[in-house]
């Protein structure tokens, strides 16, 4: 982190380079830069927003949770392991369990 004791010398070395009169010039430049900088920050932030919105996450939720079900049967059909149906009621753990 730049301190004031920093920023002080890089001033008075750019006064010693540049002279006095370049130096409204240059701080003039850099506040319409951090300006314009902070506006299109803004811009950015505001368009990633509506993109946001625009993202059907209940759609992604069931697309998620319908591949994570085919990938437990996938891996309960490697294994040997039967699940019963979901809407059976019955309990969820595998069938014939090893230990």
């Amino acid at each position: 982190m730049i301190g004031p004791l920093e920023i002080a010398i890089i001033v008075v070395i750019l006064l010693v380079i540049f002279g006095a009169s370049f130096l409204p010039r240059l701080g003039r430049a850099a506040g319409r830069g951090i300006r314009i900088g902070g506006d299109k920050g803004r811009e950015l932030g505001a368009a990633a927003s509506e993109k946001a919105q625009e993202v059907d996450t209940a759609g992604i939720a069931r697309s998620a949770g319908e591949q994570l079900r085919e990938a437990r049967e996938l891996r309960d059909a490697v294994k040997g392991e039967t699940r019963p149906p979901a809407d059976s009621g019955g309990e969820s753990g595998p069938a014939n369990a090893e230990s």
